[in-house]
């Protein structure tokens, strides 16, 4: 019987940083406006989900992002089923490996978008007057509370997980 591997650790880095501002972050943020009040799209179809333990309830929200959005492009006629980066529809029976080289060439087409896309100023976001955006989230209580913290988790993009 071999021994158990021992785990390693590493004393953190210290140094100064030798790496610059990436030129696909930002280096601005926009001031936040109040959102527009336009609605959240209705919630997609999702799986059954199994029960919450006994002692919680669970609720799914839809809550206002940030508003306006920092890129121009990051506005538009975007919906769930949109897929932007894609030339088409995937094929019926593609394998695995066609599946990974589709998605490389999709994410190199979302990179070189970002690259490309312009920041608009605070003037041209007020008069663009794009409708607001909606974060998923789903939260868990307990039915009596026993004090503690809260922790918010949305998910990155702001979709529902069981539907990405």
């Amino acid at each position: 019987m071999s021994p158990k591997p021992r785990a390693q650790y590493y004393a953190p880095y210290t140094a100064a940083s030798q790496v610059g501002p990436s030129p696909l972050v930002p280096a601005k943020f926009l001031p936040f406006l109040p959102h527009p009040g336009n609605r959240a799209p209705p919630c997609p179809p999702r799986p059954e989900l199994p029960p919450v333990p006994s002692g919680w309830v669970r609720s799914f929200h839809a809550i206002p992002a940030a508003y306006p959005r920092q890129l121009k492009e990051s506005h538009g006629p975007w919906s769930r089923e949109s897929h932007p980066f894609r030339k088409g529809e995937p094929p019926a029976n593609e394998t695995k490996e066609e599946r990974k080289a589709r998605q490389v060439v999709e994410a190199d087409r979302l990179i070189e978008a970002r690259y490309h896309s312009t920041e608009w100023s605070l003037e041209d976001a007020k008069k663009a007057a794009p409708p607001g955006q909606f974060i998923a989230a789903e939260r868990w209580r307990r039915v009596e509370p026993t004090g503690g913290a809260t922790v918010v988790c949305p998910h990155a993009n702001g979709t529902v997980k069981e539907v990405s």
